[in-house]
């Protein structure tokens, strides 16, 4: 009885808090306090409902040897996979943590009473108690990295585009909303951390401390080697801050890094069956040539429930018809920058993706959705202006002929006179 009479009291409490608060907040805090509740509860929503499709489709792959979950932390997976060591690594050592110190309801919450069990059932994957926990650790691990690309990504979208943080967050959430188009053809561990510190990077070379680009960059390569690429995307944006001279010293640093590490886990992992690219140029070229290949579906979002995927050519006009209109819109730098990307990564894709596997565009994807953002505003701006205007009425007299206006300046000067 005691405990319900606490607990009204407290409840009421906090509602009264709130209505005082309502009647005391001055506008421009409300307009401030309502737009960082916004954004946290948008970025939750979205960040978690990306995760979810991802989990439910990939369950982190199962226990392949080739390229799941296990073999992963445990740095056994084939080559290119087993380079990507940042989110195996956190996982393994995060997971290690938990089974030494977590209380034991814990454990057995996660091993016997947990939902996540249910995405393991299509890859009819070993569910024990370090698996479990693995498990567990992974999916908080790649849920955060979205959720913290929900804000990187708004700062990256405002400092490229000069966005509001309200226009920052709607963009962002829709870029959230749309990421399990990416994850049709495949998806890893690794590539929520790709997308968080992609966007980071390009925050900082926009308009952050420039000198958080080396410790970025350089947790950007322990978590996949191949974002070596990046390097000379990154020239034209320091370039604009610093001029050219000091943005070649720094990209030069920067390859040098790259070239080290993937010269070092390579060796590594030399002994690893698998290869560094798997060729597979000629059976892109024979995808792409298939018209069937630009009305492909799937379901990205929901099981049975069909949406376009891959090449759709309902996608293709949906990306394209922006990037159309946002490239003359953007900076100069920036738009030089999403070219180079697209200059590397497109025949890096033709080469080495496999068929419509978007996922492996998106370090190409990041700054082309920052220009279909800028394309989106133009074409809105121009429907806006092909509305017809009603015609606005003159307050202007009307202007008098040239002998009304010598008449009334004689008539001014007759008045002088005899005023004098």
């Amino acid at each position: 009885m005691i405990a319900t009479i606490l607990r009204t009291i407290v409840s009421v409490a906090l509602l009264a808090g709130v209505v005082l608060l309502l009647r005391r907040i001055r506008p421009a805090a409300a307009a401030k306090l309502w737009l960082v509740l916004f954004m946290i509860t948008v970025a939750v929503a979205t960040s978690s409902m990306a995760t979810h499709s991802f989990v439910a489709k990939w369950a982190f792959r199962g226990d392949s040897p080739r390229d799941g979950l296990s073999a992963l932390v445990e740095g056994t997976a084939s080559r290119p996979f087993v380079y990507r060591r940042l989110a195996s690594d956190a996982v393994g050592e995060i997971s290690d943590l938990v089974l030494a110190r977590a209380p034991e309801r814990w454990k057995q919450f996660m091993l016997v009473e947990s939902p996540m069990a249910r995405y393991t059932a299509s890859w009819g994957e070993a569910w024990n108690l370090r698996k479990s926990v693995m498990f567990h650790v992974t999916y908080l691990f790649f849920w955060l990295c979205l959720l913290a690309s929900f804000f990187t990504g708004a700062g990256m979208l405002r400092a490229a585009l000069g966005l509001s943080w309200f226009e920052g967050t709607l963009a962002a959430a829709v870029g959230m909303c749309l990421l399990p188009l990416i994850f049709c053809s495949g998806g890893y561990l690794y590539d929520a951390p790709e997308l968080l510190l992609w966007s980071a990077l390009l925050w900082v070379a926009l308009s952050g401390p420039i000198w958080l680009a080396p410790p970025v960059f350089a947790v950007m390569l322990f978590n996949k080697e191949t974002a070596i690429v990046v390097v000379p995307a990154l020239l034209p944006l320091l370039a604009a801050r610093t001029g050219l001279r000091r943005a070649l010293q720094w990209c030069a640093f920067l390859g040098v890094m790259g070239a080290a590490w993937v010269f070092y886990v390579r060796a590594k992992y030399a002994h690893l069956p698998g290869d560094t690219l798997a060729p597979m140029l000629s059976g892109n070229l024979a995808y792409w040539a298939k018209p069937t290949s630009y009305l492909s579906a799937g379901s990205p979002f929901a099981p049975v429930l069909p949406s376009a995927r891959g090449g759709n050519l309902l996608l293709l006009l949906l990306a394209l018809l922006p990037v159309r209109f946002g490239l003359p819109a953007v900076k100069p730098a920036f738009r030089l920058t999403t070219l180079i990307m697209a200059g590397i990564m497109l025949p890096l894709f033709l080469v080495g993706g496999a068929f419509d596997e978007v996922r492996a565009l998106l370090l190409l994807l990041v700054p082309l959705f920052a220009v279909q953002v800028a394309g989106v505003k133009e074409l809105l701006r121009v429907q806006r202006g092909t509305e017809p205007k009603a015609a606005e009425p003159t307050t202007e007299p009307p202007k008098a002929s040239t002998d009304e206006r010598e008449v009334i300046a004689q008539t001014r000067s007759d008045l002088r006179s005899s005023a004098s």
